[in-house]
C-alpha cells in the first residue's frame, strides 16, 4: 500500500461528488509533469489524502489504477483532454484538518523533491504526490 497527496483546489467538489481522481497526461505544451505522471503509481487500496481549501478534508482509497479518460465534462475543457482517471472511495473528515494545525510535524517527514507543501509551508501547486508511510500514520 502506497500513500498520496491530491491537492484539488479547482476540482475537488466534482472528484469527490463523481468518486474519480482524473489528470490529464501532458500540459498544453506537450510537457509531461510529475505531480500527473504519479497517477499511473496509484494502486487498488492505495491512501490518498485529499487536500483543498488549506485543509485535508477527506481520505480516499483507490477502487482502481489508473486507466486512460478523458476530461470530464464537468471541469469545462480546463486542461488537454487525454488523461487518466483513478476510481476511489472518498471518506469526509469533518470538520476538515487545517494544514496550518499539523505541517511543522509533517514537513521534516516529507521527501525534499517533489512534496506536495513547500519549506514555507504552503501547498505546492501540483495534483498528486506520493508520500512516504510515517507522514501517513
Amino acid at each position: 500500500m502506497a500513500y498520496w497527496w491530491v491537492s484539488q483546489n479547482q476540482t475537488h467538489k466534482q472528484e469527490r461528488d463523481g468518486g474519480y481522481l482524473w489528470a490529464p497526461k501532458r500540459g498544453s505544451s506537450g510537457i509531461v509533469f510529475t505531480h500527473w505522471s504519479n497517477m499511473a503509481l496509484v494502486r487498488p487500496g492505495d491512501v490518498i489524502f485529499s487536500y483543498a481549501k488549506q485543509a485535508v478534508g477527506a481520505v480516499a482509497i483507490a477502487s482502481t489504477a489508473a486507466y486512460d479518460a478523458p476530461e470530464p465534462e464537468e471541469f469545462g475543457s480546463a486542461w488537454q483532454a487525454d488523461g487518466w482517471k483513478i476510481d476511489v472511495v472518498y471518506r469526509t473528515i469533518n470538520p476538515a484538518v487545517r494544514l496550518d494545525t499539523f505541517v511543522d510535524d509533517l514537513i521534516p517527514l516529507l521527501p525534499e523533491r517533489n512534496s506536495p507543501i513547500t519549506s514555507q509551508k504552503k501547498g505546492v501547486q501540483g495534483y498528486l504526490f506520493a508520500i512516504p508511510p510515517r507522514p501517513a500514520s
